[in-house]
């Protein structure tokens, strides 16, 4: 990363093989190193329920001791919560994952348009807000 070479990820960082551990912790490491140049949207893959179910939370508990699971797994889920759901590049692109708005708990409040106003707001704000809210 640098200023002319800037890096989006753009979501579902874990339950994508037996590595999401690593995976998720070096692309936190680059965006905390190169905060300008390196950002990370969050994807479905990065919510509670989906890392439940697809595996994530198994990987952490197999590679961790029972004792720091809860405590780990939860940092992990409060990193996740606050990742920005969508990134406006110079005002002229708009880039989300495409299956956020499918998770039930989202439908009612992701807005069709582009602003810079949702990337106020985390995931846990966003739901039970009304979408003239976010404007």
């Amino acid at each position: 990363p640098s200023k002319t070479l800037w890096y989006l990820f753009n979501g579902d960082f874990v339950d994508r093989g037996l590595h999401g551990v690593e995976v998720i912790c070096t692309l936190l490491a680059y965006s905390l190193l190169y905060p300008q140049f390196v950002f990370l949207n969050r994807g479905n893959h990065e919510a509670l329920m989906l890392n439940q179910v697809f595996g994530f939370a198994d990987e952490v508990s197999k590679k961790y001791d029972a004792d720091q699971f809860p405590a780990l797994f939860g940092l992990f889920e409060a990193v996740f919560n606050r990742l920005p759901l969508c990134t406006l590049i110079q005002d002229s692109v708009f880039v989300v994952w495409a299956y956020v708005v499918l998770t039930d708990e989202l439908k009612p409040y992701v807005v069709q348009f582009h602003s810079q106003a949702l990337q106020k707001f985390t995931l846990k704000e966003l739901i039970g807000k009304k979408h003239t809210e976010l404007q």
